[in-house]
């Protein structure tokens, strides 16, 4: 009866993390975990080869370095932590967090979560590749430190629209993400740094075949924090946002002119 009650609340948790994984009664290969020191032996450990580590901590967490974890996928489900990452992944799936610090350089990076999440690049890190899933047109929130690098981005709109960043322009176009007013849709154009930023940004509105293009620019400061984005739309002729911060990277005033 224990082990039956004990796959059925493991069939629970996956069913509830909408198509993360197949599991069936006899995988081995799937472990779920709740807590850092589950986790850690998870990542050791041979057999496991898909980890969901959930938990509804408010504490900070730390997930170690362990060199078995290079061939283990990792779902992380911790929406109310301050998540950092310092282990190699085959994959990572974001799921939900309060914050996360991407502290290891390498990895891939779905983040499947909604905008309003941070995903920081630690200082000196690089990412292989980070997809950004459920988009609804807003800018990605992610943070790249200094001398941090996102080598190659991919966004997939909640309407299942896909665009891969040109690695030769580095620019990444969605065409007819979003509808406008019912007759129209959206168009948006990005175009990043070196380092995986944006630095220009074009939103092209289309209604009755006729274009109006909004243009965004962006500036950061040495630490990767966004400084100032200016706009230039048909609707206002031009504003600017300007950020500042502290020395810890905190958000201290911001400003529309």
């Amino acid at each position: 009866m224990g082990k039956i009650l004990a796959f059925l609340l493991t069939f629970v948790l996956v069913a509830s993390l909408v198509d993360l994984v197949q599991v069936s009664a006899a995988d081995t290969t799937f472990k779920a975990v709740y807590t850092v020191k589950q986790l850690k032996k998870a990542m050791k450990a041979k057999a496991s080869t898909t980890i969901v580590f959930r938990t509804e901590t408010y504490n900070d967490i730390t997930i170690p370095s362990v060199k078995a974890a290079k061939n283990k996928n990792i779902y992380i489900v911790a929406p109310h932590s301050n998540v950092t990452n310092k282990a190699k992944f085959k994959t990572i799936n974001v799921k939900g967090v309060s914050s996360y610090t991407e502290a290891v350089s390498g990895n891939t990076i779905t983040w499947d979560n909604s905008y309003d999440d941070d995903l920081i690049i630690e200082k000196g890190k690089s990412v292989k590749k980070l997809t950004i899933k459920n988009w609804y047109g807003q800018d990605p929130n992610y943070i790249i430190r200094e001398g941090a690098k996102i080598k190659s981005l991919s966004i997939v709109a909640y309407n299942g629209v896909k665009s891969e960043m040109d690695k030769k322009t580095k620019t990444l176009s969605i065409a007819n993400y979003g509808e406008y007013d019912e007759e129209g849709y959206l168009d948006a154009e990005y175009k990043l740094d070196g380092n995986g930023r944006i630095v220009n940004k074009k939103i092209t509105t289309m209604v009755n075949d006729t274009g109006e293009t909004s243009v965004y620019l962006y500036k950061y400061d040495k630490n990767g924090n966004r400084t100032e984005v200016t706009c230039t739309e048909p609707e206002y002729s031009y504003r600017s946002d300007v950020y500042e911060y502290d020395s810890d990277n905190n958000l201290l005033n911001w400003e529309i002119h």
